[in-house]
């Protein structure tokens, strides 16, 4: 499989590009250990969770990115079918979707974010 760019990739190249052969070539960054950081990420999986609990039938697609898109390509074949984390493929740019409903020839995209917030 050649390399791809994913949406992450694309953000984290606009900022700096040398930040992005980094990632690809598996640096560490100082986001790795930075406590901080992890918790966001961890409210933000808490977050995309619960969200995935409006849907309990949802199918989560599981592996690496060809084995997600593989997995995608074949239970996109189902009439009706909800998927948390597809994977989708098109040349060298890959996109993994929070939740999917499809109903037919109907696609809902529903992307799931966290934020902050301050109450003072």
């Amino acid at each position: 499989m050649h390399p791809t760019l994913s949406k992450s990739d694309f953000i984290l190249a606009t900022d700096c590009p040398k930040k992005l052969v980094y990632k690809k070539a598996h640096y560490p960054t100082s986001n790795d250990t930075d406590a901080y950081m992890e918790m966001l990420a961890q409210g933000g999986y808490i977050i995309g969770h619960m969200a995935t609990l409006y849907y309990p039938d949802g199918i989560h697609v599981e592996g690496n990115t060809a084995e997600a898109v593989s997995s995608t390509q074949e239970l996109m074949t189902r009439g009706q079918v909800i998927l948390f984390e597809p994977a989708f493929i098109a040349g060298q740019k890959v996109v993994r979707v929070d939740i999917l409903v499809k109903d037919g020839n109907h696609l809902q995209i529903i992307e799931v974010k966290s934020k902050s917030f301050d109450s003072h």
